[in-house]
């Protein structure tokens, strides 16, 4: 401001000029501050730079992991959730077909049941909820948590297919289950049919039984669902793929919410073919009720029984002993009844017809008889002297003797007497030679046998049909390292040895004879139908050999006749007072041991027309004509009655 009464100026504001020492200040200051800077900007190091490089990275290599892991290993099930709300597929079973006899008697029938099962792609995807449904379903199916917890772990799970969880399930247990998981569609309560097999152990080894389809029969075969059951044994196996039809199929569409908005049926259902045998069931019975007799009178529990038709070899009938009711099968398998029939040591479930393996004793010498005169070894009027055994030289030693015996003294015996009194001493001289007949010889003996059946399987459309055995030379080397000698053929001659036969080759090779040469193939299915009834196949014989050009039809009558006369006065005279000529052939078949020999008998009538051939096996049963006999008279005598 101004002083008016001084003549000098002065500013009384803050100082406003700056002194050189302090402009040098200045300057030192800001030196010191650019260093500091300087110090706080220094530049990164390489090490920092590939720090931050990796773990850039290993962020980078998380999120593509979780990006594999979600769209590749959680894919399927990630998939299936987004179709669960477009569409799902329900499966309709197709009913299995049913079994008639030969008269169209129904022998099996189909009973619904109630079971319950589980579709694993609409179950829910958290443990928690999936452990409070099994924890719900425990008591109400009687069933142990870790049991039913394995059930579901073994289930795929994005598969719309049912799954089996417990079948037999009440009617009330079914209406709790529907009510308590009303709104969850991954359990619900179906009906399925069970077989109901009408006559239960009768007819135990023709039909056989079905049962759960296997984790293996899913992988091989897709048509399959989890809550099939399939033939495990008999017919129900064999013709599995025409008894089983084909199953209906429908897509439905669901909106996001929910809600069915469409069904679209992609399959109808084909219902499974029926199929007729050619088992009569009446004489299944008589066959049944006389085998058991004879096996509870001799104390014995195992025998095999066939009833054939030799014109186009058809099995009219078909017994194995002991037997099984296959209606345990439709029962839950963990019951006691199940349990002891796998523990029996007489193998119920065997089929002894099919799959028994015997020595055929004298069984077999109507076909060595047949070989003989095929192979001009004898005539058949020609006698040979039976003084009740014959003896042969050692090769390495002439002064030792081996002695090969009759059952007896038979005297002098053409080829009829030889069959009717079993003369094994003729079979010996006719199979491996004696004196100035020279024989047959093993190689022509496994030649005829294996022209009547002998030896191979024959085709019967049942399971577990065994082949047999027939011994030779290179055969007795290769399993014991043991040559053959001149009583390996005697006793292979007289079905003894090492001949091995079923009951089915026995009847196989009878049924040839009783018609003069010819093998049919045996079956049990006569003919195929729809559910309506309507035949779409019928079964026509089959021809395996036909031996007329082999041996001549009076060669088969010789032994017709000599099988006649083991009627009328020989081993098998108990079937003489019979209604009905019958010819037939016992046999006593040596098994070494204490135990006792194989019973048997085979044979055909009427005789003159033969139209039903009849093979019975008693194992241990002794002597045939004893225990094997009888059995034959009480059948044959039923089915005279039935065929006046």
């Amino acid at each position: 401001m101004f002083n008016r009464n001084s003549a000098t100026f002065v500013d009384r504001s803050a100082r406003s000029t700056i002194e050189p020492e302090e402009l040098l200040a200045d300057q030192v200051r800001v030196r010191r501050i650019d260093v500091l800077e300087a110090r706080i900007e220094q530049p990164l190091g390489k090490f920092h730079l590939w720090l931050l490089f990796a773990l850039i990275c290993a962020i980078l290599l998380t999120f593509a992991a979780r990006l594999w892991y979600v769209t590749v290993m959680q894919g399927p099930v990630y998939q299936a959730l987004a179709q669960e709300t477009r569409s799902q597929t329900e499966w309709s079973h197709a009913p299995r077909g049913v079994i008639f006899d030969t008269n169209g008697t129904q022998l099996i029938f189909n009973d619904p049941i109630f079971s319950v099962i589980a579709i694993p792609a609409l179950l829910p995807k958290h443990q928690a909820q999936l452990d409070d449904i099994m924890r719900r379903l425990t008591p109400l199916l009687n069933i142990e948590l870790p049991e039913l917890a394995q059930q579901f772990l073994d289930m795929p799970l994005v598969s719309f297919r049912p799954y089996p969880l417990a079948d037999h399930i009440s009617r009330e247990t079914a209406l709790a289950i529907e009510s308590q998981f009303a709104d969850q569609e991954g359990i619900a309560v179906k009906e399925q049919f069970i077989r109901r097999y009408e006559y239960g152990s009768l007819l135990a080894h023709v039909l056989g039984y079905v049962g759960r389809v296997a984790a293996n029969d899913l992988k091989l075969n897709d048509s399959y669902l989890p809550i099939d059951q399939i033939g495990k044994s008999g017919i129900e196996l064999t013709y599995e793929d025409l008894l089983r039809g084909s199953h209906g199929k429908r897509e439905i569409e669901i909106s996001s919410i929910g809600e069915k908005q469409k069904e679209t049926v992609t399959t109808e259902p084909i219902p499974g073919s029926n199929l007729t045998l050619t088992i009569d069931l009446s004489l299944q019975q008589q066959l049944t009720d006389a085998l058991r007799n004879a096996l509870s009178q001799a104390g014995l529990t195992r025998a095999a029984a066939i009833a054939m038709d030799p014109r186009d070899g058809a099995i009219k009938a078909l017994v194995s002993f002991p037997a099984y009711d296959d209606n345990i099968f439709s029962q839950p398998l963990g019951n006691t009844p199940y349990q002891k029939l796998l523990s029996n040591k007489d193998m119920p479930f065997f089929n002894r017809v099919v799959g028994g393996q015997y020595p055929p004793g004298s069984t077999i010498k109507p076909v060595v008889a047949i070989a003989a005169l095929a192979d001009h070894i004898i005539e058949p009027l020609k006698q040979i002297f039976v003084t009740g055994s014959i003896s042969v030289p050692s090769i390495y030693n002439p002064s030792i003797q081996y002695v090969f015996r009759d059952w007896k003294e038979h005297g002098w015996v053409d080829m009829r007497e030889a069959l009717a009194v079993s003369s094994n001493v003729y079979f010996y001289t006719v199979g491996g030679g004696f004196g100035d007949i020279k024989g047959l010889g093993i190689d022509r003996l496994e030649h005829y046998w294996r022209l009547f059946g002998l030896g191979s399987t024959l085709g019967i459309d049942l399971p577990g049909e065994q082949a047999g055995n027939l011994p030779s030379p290179s055969w007795k080397q290769a399993v014991k390292d043991e040559q053959w000698y001149i009583g390996d053929t005697y006793n292979a001659s007289i079905g003894q040895g090492d001949v091995i036969v079923t009951p089915l080759q026995i009847a196989e090779y009878t049924s040839a004879i009783a018609k003069g040469g010819v093998l049919y193939k045996p079956h049990v299915v006569q003919s195929i139908s729809n559910m309506s009834g309507e035949t779409t196949v019928s079964v026509n014989p089959v021809v395996i050999t036909n031996l007329n050009g082999i041996a001549s039809p009076e060669s088969f009558k010789v032994v017709q006749e000599g099988m006649r006369r083991g009627v009328t006065s020989g081993s098998s005279r108990l079937l003489n007072s019979l209604p009905i000529a019958v010819a037939g052939k016992t046999g006593t078949a040596q098994v070494g041991g204490t135990q006792q020999p194989h019973a048997w008998f085979t044979g055909f009538a009427p005789y003159n027309d033969p139209q039903l051939v009849l093979t019975i096996l008693i194992e241990n049963g002794g002597e045939g004509s004893q225990v094997a006999v009888p059995v034959a008279h009480d059948v044959f005598l039923w089915y005279a009655t039935q065929t006046k």
